[in-house]
């Protein structure tokens, strides 16, 4: 199994014990959860790109004709693409455990789901860099 896919499974795991532990996972949500949990790595891997190596937002451009435009950066485009898919996501899944159990029992099972994918980069030693560094010293 490649990096990618154990990042991916490590995540989806970590959805699956979230949803597990709220009492709304079944097993007919794998699939949907392995898709969200591809995108919460695609995201976060944007995320790095931009914060790691200092991307700015916008970037001037010199035109033939002499004068100056600024373009937006297209790291900043993708995060963004990125975090819809995420949440888009996210909602199709809250939508279909909302449809198996009432709307009190899952908010506490979507707040944990929510904590999870916004924690700090100090956690990720736990479940391994979903930003590919996991073989630097």
């Amino acid at each position: 199994m490649c990096k990618i896919d154990v990042k991916v499974k490590t995540i989806a795991d970590d959805i699956i014990r979230i949803l597990e532990d709220a009492g709304v996972y079944e097993k007919s949500l794998i699939f949907q959860v392995e898709l969200v949990a591809g995108d919460i790595l695609a995201y976060r891997k944007v995320r790095n790109a931009l914060l790691n190596d200092g991307e700015d937002a916008t970037f001037p451009i010199e035109r033939r004709e002499g004068d100056t435009i600024i373009k937006i950066n297209p790291l900043f485009a993708e995060l963004r693409l990125q975090s819809k898919s995420v949440r888009e996501g996210l909602d199709k899944l809250t939508m279909n455990i909302k449809s198996k159990k009432n709307k009190a029992d899952t908010e506490d099972g979507l707040s944990k789901l929510a904590d999870y994918i916004l924690r700090e980069d100090k956690d990720n030693e736990k479940i391994g860099d979903p930003y590919g560094n996991d073989d630097i010293s």
